[in-house]
């Protein structure tokens, strides 16, 4: 795996189902979902879920 030399972000959509996604904010979420990663030089990483279409 390379490291990259500034942040790259990823961005994703995806339908959580039955097992749903759990976030620190709200618990348990499912359905349409936009999921963005963003990688960091110092080889550390940041994702991000949110209802799709909703506001960041």
């Amino acid at each position: 795996m390379t490291t990259p030399s500034a942040a790259e972000r990823y961005l994703e959509h995806v339908t959580a189902g039955p097992g749903a996604v759990m976030t620190e904010e709200v618990g348990c979420i499912t359905g349409e979902l936009t999921v963005v990663t963003t990688a960091f030089p110092a080889g550390q990483a940041r994702v991000a879920v949110q209802y799709r279409g909703g506001e960041a």
